[in-house]
This record gives structure tokens, C-alpha cells and sequence, in this order.
């Protein structure tokens, strides 16, 4: 177990668990500094123009986020796959929002 810096305790169960909690807190503290601001800052800048130049495609990750979380596991799949495969095409693989989606598709997959 460990207590974590606003105080919540935290059970570990596995190494691996416990790299990745502590690669989290890098990144936080990495990010709550001057420079980390300004990343900060040109990730959302960055996000906002991807939103503008294609608004339906990241309506469509919202609604296959929301199908994911109310348990319809199908659903979110059948709208997330094409929207994979479209940028992927169209882009590359290493498209942000390819990346982005493909990433949900294993969560689920996880899940499954």
C-alpha cells in the first residue's frame, strides 16, 4: 500500500502497477512545472484545431467513450472500428486520433 500525495491510499498489486503509478506521478509533476504549462497549453491548442477540421470524427469517439462506459462493449466497437480504420487511411497509423481510438479498441478488447 501507498499513500499518495492528496492522502488516498493505494493498493498495488503488481510491480508492473506500481511503475505505472509512478511514471503517472512523473508526468503530474513534470506538467505542474513552467514548462509544462506551456505544453499544456499547445496540447490544447493542437486539440482545438484537430476539433475544428473534423468535429463529426471526435463527436463520434465521445459517443463510442459513452456506449464503452453504460457497458454496450458492441456498440462502441461497431462505431469505433471504422473510425479507426478512416484515419489510418487517410493519415497514417500514427495519426493522433488513429492512436487515439486504436488505444480505446484494446481497452475494450481488455475488457471483453
Amino acid at each position: 500500500m501507498i499513500t499518495g500525495p492528496d492522502g488516498a491510499v493505494e493498493v498495488i498489486v503488481s510491480l508492473q502497477e506500481y511503475q505505472q503509478l509512478e511514471a503517472a506521478r512523473e508526468e503530474l509533476h513534470r506538467l505542474r512545472g513552467p514548462r509544462g504549462r506551456g505544453l499544456i497549453a499547445e496540447q490544447l491548442r493542437k486539440g482545438m484545431a484537430q476539433f475544428a477540421t473534423n468535429p463529426e470524427a471526435f463527436r463520434r469517439v465521445e459517443v463510442g467513450e459513452l456506449l464503452c462506459e453504460t457497458g454496450d462493449v458492441a456498440g462502441a466497437r461497431r462505431l469505433l472500428e471504422p473510425l479507426h480504420a478512416d484515419p489510418c487511411v487517410l493519415r497514417g497509423a500514427n495519426n493522433e486520433l488513429a492512436e487515439y481510438v486504436a488505444q480505446m479498441l484494446r481497452r475494450l478488447s481488455e475488457d471483453m
